[in-house]
């Protein structure tokens, strides 16, 4: 997540799980994300700029609600280059369905664009989402073929 966020997550989840281990970004000298670094804590907490150290084929679940259709196209393909390389189970996605304007600076990127790699992952449904009651948001699941 963005580093501002991950400040307010990781002080919420260390008060609501105070026996568990977290990893902290800037606390270990880490290179990559490695299985046994992933071994070693129970919770390991990234900055987006962090996202490209992961490992091939290191993570079960992956899941963005309401921010890829907010990025641009080159951001976009840049997190699908690293969620078509690390996911080994499931992908989930809440994003916008229209192109729609947002503050006449940037056009939403509707999910049908997204770059996802359909020979290695596959839809398992798409649906309209309810959280936000508003009628242009898809939840979408794939999962690897």
């Amino acid at each position: 997540d963005l580093p501002e966020i991950l400040i307010l997550a990781q002080y919420y989840l260390m008060l609501s799980f105070p026996e568990k281990k977290f990893l902290l970004y800037g606390e270990n000298n880490y290179k990559l994300l490695t299985f046994d670094l992933f071994r070693m804590y129970d919770f390991i907490l990234l900055p987006n700029f962090e996202l490209p150290k992961l490992i091939d084929n290191s993570i079960n679940v992956l899941l963005n609600t309401y921010s890829l259709s907010e990025m641009d196209k080159e951001t976009v393909a840049a997190y699908f280059k690293i969620i078509n390389r690390v996911v080994t189970q499931y992908f989930y996605s809440e994003n916008s369905n229209k192109a729609v304007s947002k503050f006449d600076v940037h056009i939403e990127i509707p999910v049908e664009d997204f770059p996802i790699n359909l020979q290695r992952f596959e839809r398992v449904y798409q649906k309209k989402a309810v959280w936000l009651g508003v009628d242009r948001y898809l939840e979408e699941l794939y999962k690897i073929r």
